[in-house]
């Protein structure tokens, strides 16, 4: 008898979870994959809109190359296959299944050319709850690689007004998948409501680069007054003209909506002198950072090409780091932007500095972020907490400690020698903490 894909994913899904430790249910999933900025899973944008109080859609997207095709001769097409299974649960401890939903994309060329693939699985849930708010597990598999990526998203029904209830489309009414827009561009927001008028508050602020993790940051609130208001038709075409973030809603006498950005058109690229500059600000001292002519973009390149000469020591480690550097700081926009640009964020901080974490584990409200070892003396776990912004939703906060001042102090120090600092780093200088401990320790007696 021939085992359902659904079955055999379920079964594969407890076996994973049931080897996770003291950690339960789908907080005890390691989501490492997901921050990776290399690797050959499928790597999908997800967007979920709620077409009404029962209905909901998973849009979905990833590129042809993060797929493999394959063919038996040279005379026959290409083929691929990926299925995209959803498991719906009521929370984060994995109890019965709500239900599942699924479909499945295939390929078949002669020839490869890259492209973006789309998609869409509707899922529908009648049962009225109290609170109507569920877990969603999306899984992508790769059926010729074997290899799956698991997303997991929240769907969100409690709130008729919060951003799931909008769809952004493009000029081809092709779903936007960011929240990041292009100027001058036409895009349609489209509410699931019956309001004729969408009310818009635009803001033009300007955000500080995040802190180390063991610096607290000062008392500081978020002024809502909006810079300039106006309005747009629901589901018709707009554009937006300046840089900023643009807040739509269907009620202005709330803070609840949907929000779209503008950094500048290129985002998440690094692609202009003063991208370059700006992210150094985690690497120098605030003597050189003050040095640095802001106003003055060939001064201030001059400034940042010297930093990363004068410390690599030779042009081929410097072009080295400066490489993985805003790799790292382009990978931190995709990965975490909020109202404000990812690398500047907790979470995009700490990417850029140490990189990719090794083990990232997700419940409700929180992000862990592992690094190493959990048990070692030198602690490099991160614990985020997801902020409530009407802004965002990819907003969560570092609880800081002065404990990770040392471990910043090695990595800064390794940056600014040369050396491109990551998760390797961090074992060694975990492995040499702990045996040091080991080694210093009182023996142990027996009487």
């Amino acid at each position: 008898m021939r085992l359902s894909l659904t079955y055999i994913a379920l079964i594969a899904l407890a076996l994973t979870l049931a080897s996770c430790g003291s950690r339960k249910g789908l907080g005890a999933l390691d989501l490492n994959h997901i921050y990776q900025k290399d690797g050959t899973l499928v790597r999908p944008r997800i967007r979920i809109y709620n077409t009404d109080q029962f209905n909901s859609k998973v849009y979905f997207s990833f590129s042809s190359e993060e797929i493999l095709y394959s063919r038996l001769r040279a005379d026959e097409p290409f083929e691929a296959s990926v299925d995209v299974q959803i498991f719906v649960y009521e929370d984060f401890s994995l109890g019965s299944i709500i239900d599942t939903f699924s479909t499945s994309i295939s390929e078949s060329t002669m020839e490869l050319t890259p492209h973006t693939i789309y998609g869409e699985v509707d899922v529908a849930i009648h049962e009225m709850r109290p609170l109507e708010q569920y877990v969603l597990l999306i899984r992508f598999n790769d059926r010729n690689r074997k290899l799956y990526f698991d997303a997991i998203q929240l769907l969100e029904r409690s709130n008729p007004l919060s951003r799931q209830n909008y769809l952004v489309l493009d000029a081809d009414s092709n779903v936007v998948f960011g929240d990041h827009i292009l100027l001058n561009k036409d895009y349609r927001v489209l509410a699931n409501t019956d309001d004729k008028q969408l009310h818009v508050r635009y803001y033009n602020r300007e955000f500080n680069p995040g802190l180390p993790p063991f610096a607290k940051p000062g008392e500081g609130n978020f002024d809502h007054t909006a810079d300039s208001t106006f309005r747009v038709s629901n589901g018709e075409r707009f554009q937006v003209h300046e840089q900023g973030f643009y807040h739509f809603q269907t009620d202005p006498s709330v803070r609840d909506g949907f929000t779209l950005y503008n950094f500048y058109d290129t985002y998440p690229l690094v692609t202009d002198k003063k991208h370059l500059i700006y992210p150094m600000r985690y690497l120098t001292s605030n003597l050189e950072y003050d040095g640095i002519n802001l106003n003055d973009e060939d001064s201030a390149k001059y400034a940042i090409d010297k930093f990363w000469l004068t410390h690599a020591s030779n042009e081929e480690r410097a072009r080295d780091q400066i490489e993985e550097y805003y790799e790292r700081v382009e990978a931190a926009n995709v990965y975490f932007t909020s109202y404000k640009e990812g690398w500047m964020t907790d979470r995009g901080v700490l990417y850029v500095i140490y990189g990719p974490p090794q083990k990232i584990y997700r419940t409700l409200n929180t992000e862990i972020w592992v690094y190493g070892e959990e048990t070692s003396s030198l602690n490099f776990t991160f614990a985020f907490d997801r902020m409530v912004n009407p802004y965002t939703g990819n907003d969560y906060s570092l609880r800081r400690s002065s404990e990770y001042r040392y471990g910043w102090g090695m990595a800064i120090d390794a940056w600014r020698h040369g050396r491109i600092y990551d998760v390797s780093d961090i074992k060694k200088a975990q492995d040499e903490r702990d045996q040091q401990l080991r080694q210093t320790a009182a023996p142990h007696i027996w009487y």
